[in-house]
């Protein structure tokens, strides 16, 4: 494959998040493609994450193609309320040009006007190729994270397996609907779950506590 010079409207400035990192710059990185923030500019293609603004001029010219990568999902909002609250959020925030709308409608749309949409599981792309078959299922780089050599680590009991959940707040939600399920493996299973949020969320964590008492979590990194 040659090399690509690829513009990026990334989720942060400074491209040190999770989702850019551990996605689009180490995928470039390791392909020696260059990646550059400036969309102004001759491009090779054009990858926007969930931070875009949508209805940029950027997008809808004729130049190059446009890769939407939709880790989140954004698709299936919880409820009607909290999707119109996104949306205005977004808008009054400046993220979202155009006229008000549901943050899932943007999202929407925006999947149609993209060449390729690369998601991150299987239950997503089904959800996205009702909008746009050009669909493809991408798992985050975790090569940053070492892999160490066993070590028992005393949690009361011996010959315990340690499992590691690494993930945002708003996730732990989904864990907390199965906690039950887990908690019964951990007793039956001699399993014992480390939970740790990438960002500090108190609210979050106590809840999740109030539900799990098997695990450990981790309320953010130092």
């Amino acid at each position: 494959m040659r090399k690509l010079k690829i513009g990026y409207w990334p989720l942060t400035k400074e491209l040190n998040t999770a989702g850019d990192r551990r996605r689009l710059v180490f995928w470039a990185q390791a392909r020696g493609h260059t990646l550059v923030t400036d969309l102004n500019q001759k491009l090779d293609v054009i990858v926007a994450s969930e931070n875009a603004d949508f209805n940029s001029s950027v997008f809808h010219s004729d130049g190059a193609p446009i890769v939407f990568d939709l880790v989140d999902a954004y698709l299936s909002p919880k409820n009607p309320i909290d999707d119109l609250a996104r949306g205005i959020a977004k808008h009054l925030s400046g993220q979202i040009t155009g006229a008000v709308r549901p943050f899932s409608h943007h999202v929407r749309d925006f999947c149609k006007t993209a060449k390729l949409v690369v998601c991150s599981s299987i239950e997503q792309e089904v959800v996205i190729n009702q909008f746009n078959t050009q669909t493809r299922v991408i798992l985050d780089s975790h090569d940053e994270i070492p892999f160490l050599d066993e070590v028992q680590k005393s949690i009361g009991e011996t010959n315990v397996t340690q499992i590691l959940w690494e993930g945002q707040p708003a996730t732990i939600g989904g864990i907390a609907q199965i906690s039950s399920i887990l908690t019964t493996l951990s007793k039956s299973k001699n399993l014992h779950f480390n939970l740790k949020a990438l960002q500090r969320s108190r609210f979050a964590i106590s809840s999740l506590n109030k539900r799990i008492h098997l695990f450990e979590v981790d309320s953010g990194v130092p």
